[in-house]
């Protein structure tokens, strides 16, 4: 009897819950990255990082990142007013991402794959990404790269005197996750 009993305690103990790590929106940063066509301008946007937390459990990284659309800046209040109107950041004030797949390494390693399920304009869908990870003695700095399609969530692309933003969206988070 005690020999069972040891044998289901040593597999439970196996099952260990995840380490949580969180986030400092002042930590790191959101940029956005664009062109405006027809004349390819280039658009940028820069913001805080999100919000939320990384969890692990033996190498592999999910989490919840939450970021408010409303702290999106492009240096020109115009401009951010028509990024705005198009998001319709009063109806849907923020953006959700859950990571659903990313392979931690032990030492930095560039352009790790990931997966996650990304929310926007009250439309969720799946994207996949790369992701530079640095791990430290109190977390990770990761810095990811991943491109959305904004008629994927039904957002209409701003427009100003002829001039509108392509569908293809490009960005780039940057953040830290700490113990």
């Amino acid at each position: 009897m005690r020999l069972a009993t040891g044998v289901l305690l040593f597999f439970f103990s196996l099952n260990v819950s995840a380490e949580v790590y969180k986030i400092d929106p002042s930590s790191g940063k959101t940029q956005f990255h664009a062109l405006a066509n027809p004349v390819k301008m280039k658009v940028h946007g820069d913001a805080q990082a999100p919000q939320g937390q990384v969890d692990v459990k033996e190498q592999k990284a999910s989490g919840q990142f939450s970021f408010a659309l409303d702290q999106l800046k492009t240096g020109m209040d115009k401009r951010d007013g028509h990024m705005k109107k198009a998001l319709e950041v009063e109806k849907f004030p923020k953006a959700d991402l859950k990571l659903t797949e990313l392979d931690l390494p032990k030492a930095a390693a560039k352009e790790v794959p990931f997966k996650a399920d990304l929310s926007l304009h009250g439309i969720t869908k799946s994207i996949v990404g790369k992701a530079d990870v640095e791990p430290s003695a109190t977390g990770y700095k990761i810095s990811s790269h991943f491109s959305v399609l904004l008629s994927d969530f039904k957002v209409e692309a701003p427009s100003y005197m002829g001039m509108y933003v392509a569908d293809n969206v490009d960005l780039d988070v940057e953040f830290e996750a700490k113990k």
